[in-house]
């Protein structure tokens, strides 16, 4: 764990963890994180899913506000590794099968076909987890 980061305040001097501090708690206690009430105020609690990775069936925490990339590229789970390249969704180095679940995309148009959207291709790198997932990776 990186040290801790001060922020001076008016009055006095509070520590402030970095994000990636905060992620790397949730994900060590992913097992002991219940899901959230529908009704729940999104900030005070993340949305975490679980994403699993075929073939192998790896685990990590999938947030819903970290592309699927971005919270395999920050699971630091052994073994685990996804291509990727341009983080846009435009190479489509990192495409893959969606098994199970859903994700949502908040670019207009990912660089995927009509045909391999209706096949349940995914791009991880600009796909956010809207349920649990499991992602066949391509050989």
């Amino acid at each position: 764990m990186s040290s801790p980061k001060y922020l001076a305040m008016p009055t006095a001097l509070t520590m402030q963890p970095t994000c990636f501090d905060q992620f790397q708690t949730i994900s060590n206690n992913f097992n002991r994180l219940q899901r959230r009430p529908a009704n729940a105020n999104p900030f005070l609690s993340p949305i975490l899913y679980t994403a699993t990775l075929l073939p192998g069936g790896l685990m990590f925490a999938a947030p819903v506000h970290l592309t699927l990339l971005q919270s395999a590229e920050l699971a630091n789970t052994p073994g685990l590794q996804m291509a990727s390249s341009c983080r846009n969704g435009t190479c489509r180095t990192c495409i893959c099968q969606l098994a199970q679940g859903d994700v949502n995309y908040r670019i207009d148009w990912p660089g995927l076909s009509l045909d391999e959207k209706a096949n349940r291709f995914i791009l991880p790198c600009v796909a956010y987890p809207v349920s649990d997932v499991v992602i066949q990776l391509m050989p």
